[in-house]
């Protein structure tokens, strides 16, 4: 409904008659403002995306944890054992 690439072409101004409609006008500048909000900040799914907030400490979080477990299966593999204490898990 939305075409953020060319936001006069959007499906959803289509019930608008006029191009001169004011709020067809006022319709097109907010598709404008979301593209540009949208190159600042692209959802996870787009290319360039990053995590932000909550959602970039859980994945470094997960991080890690994947890498307190590889570290893990290797020393098992040697016949040793790796210990993990809070610190580890922390991140300290």
């Amino acid at each position: 409904m939305v075409n953020f690439t060319r936001p006069a072409l959007s499906p959803c101004l289509a019930r608008f008659k006029s191009a001169d409609d004011p709020n067809r006008r006022e319709a097109i500048s907010i598709i404008e403002a979301g593209a540009k909000a949208l190159s600042e900040r692209p959802r996870e799914d787009m290319p360039g995306a990053r995590l932000y907030g909550v959602e970039a400490d859980r994945q470094r979080k997960y991080e890690r944890l994947a890498e307190i477990e590889r570290q893990a299966r290797e020393a098992a593999l040697r016949g040793e054992k790796r210990y993990v204490d809070d610190a580890d898990v922390a991140g300290e």
